[in-house]
């Protein structure tokens, strides 16, 4: 397949992304997943790569970021003040451009790019119903809630009209994809992951683990994640509250930090679950979390509320983990097309409970969405969806 422009020469892909690179001291710093991202935009775009990235607002993350270097860059980067609007000059050089859609200030570039004969994609992940639930949920004030919600609805219908003009669209997660694919041309679907093929589970890690459920061992229950509102982080307790209660043998290990860790923490000393459950803190993804998860987890216990579309699931999947979870619609989406995992009721920890206390006396069911959950991840690799992603770039620039 040729992508060789009107002028014979590489084509150049831009991506102009909704994250931010962080300026701390003199020094530039990416975030790691995003970084490893564009380094695989590099090796997969037959031609130029560029990135035009703004300068983050917000507070740099503890961890997970690695700095950016220009000279072995292998790739031409713009950093951007936060403000500035992105205008023709920007897309200078550009022959397909990549831009979020869930930014709320790239509504105009599609129009930009068919003024200069470039061909645009929009990236989506958000749905309205996500952004809606994030605000209905947030700390504001009645009156406050009520401008948010009227001003999401207003660009809502700016979001629409983008994408009704583009060329193409990557949405991440089926609830974007159903939202959103109708209005465009050539729509990808997509499931996000930092899990490369090497990572995933070998069928010795993964026989390994399933004999413990034949050992009728007590149930090894996980979550990762931020602990917050949105991730149903206060349900867990309450959850491991309910098998302790029951006499459920199991075991609890909960991963990452957040505004709820501090409650967390005392329930598990107020129920008198310290026995069971286990707060990790944030811990390396590659080298800790992954490991973990592959050895020691049986079932992935995952209480999200909103349906954006989490990394947790694929990479969860591909650590060969069945996932019990509220009936979000990304989660949903998920089990419509593979037998995964099982979707609970939002909010109903008994019957969340139920499930887990009937799983933990029909163990060959956890086998048998395991194995399917192996299998589904290996056809969703960090490198094979990226090369989809890619692929669509190329048949788009050879229009």
């Amino acid at each position: 397949m040729s992508i060789m422009t009107s002028a014979s020469r590489a084509p150049t892909l831009m991506l102009l992304p909704s994250v931010g690179i962080w300026k701390i001291g003199e020094e530039l710093y990416f975030d790691r997943k995003f970084y490893d991202g564009v380094l695989t935009y590099t090796k997969l775009w037959p031609g130029n790569f560029c990135l035009t990235i703004r300068l983050a607002t917000t507070p740099p993350p503890t961890f997970g970021l690695i700095q950016y270097v220009a000279k072995s860059f292998p790739a031409k980067v713009n950093v951007i003040e936060p403000n500035v609007t992105i205008d023709s000059s920007h897309l200078n050089g550009a022959d397909i451009v990549l831009a979020s859609g869930d930014s709320f200030d790239g509504f105009h570039i599609v129009d930009l790019c068919h003024t200069l004969k470039i061909k645009c994609i929009y990236i989506i992940e958000y749905t309205l119903e996500t952004r809606l639930q994030i605000a209905s949920i947030s700390n504001l004030n009645l009156w406050r809630k009520f401008k948010s919600i009227v001003w999401l609805l207003l660009k809502e219908r700016k979001r629409i009209q983008a994408f009704r003009h583009a060329d193409g669209l990557q949405a991440n997660g089926v609830p974007a994809y159903d939202s959103y694919a109708h209005l465009v041309p050539n729509a990808l679907l997509y499931f996000d992951t930092r899990n490369s093929a090497s990572m995933g589970i070998t069928d010795t890690e993964l026989s390994t683990r399933l004999s413990h459920l034949e050992s009728q061992a007590p149930l090894r229950l996980g979550f990762s994640g931020r602990l917050i509102s949105m991730k149903g982080a206060d349900h867990l307790i309450e959850i491991a509250h309910q098998l302790h209660n029951r006499q459920i043998p199991f075991s609890l290990d909960i991963f990452g930090t957040g505004e709820l860790l501090p409650q967390m923490q005392q329930n598990i000393n107020i129920y008198g679950l310290d026995s069971c459950v286990r707060l990790h803190g944030a811990v390396d993804y590659a080298s800790e979390l992954v490991p973990f998860i592959k050895s020691n987890l049986d079932l992935f216990v995952c209480c999200h509320r909103q349906s954006d579309p989490s990394c947790t699931y694929l990479e969860t999947y591909a650590c060969g983990v069945p996932i019990i979870g509220y009936n979000n619609k990304a989660h949903m989406g998920i089990l419509a097309r593979h037998d995964v995992g099982w979707g609970i009721a939002m909010n109903d920890v008994n019957r969340f409970v139920d499930l887990i206390e009937r799983l933990n006396l029909q163990r060959d069911e956890i086998k048998s969405k395991s194995l399917n959950a192996v299998l589904f991840a290996q056809d969703h690799t960090f490198e094979a969806t990226f090369q989809r992603r890619i692929s669509q770039c190329i048949q788009l620039a050879d229009q």
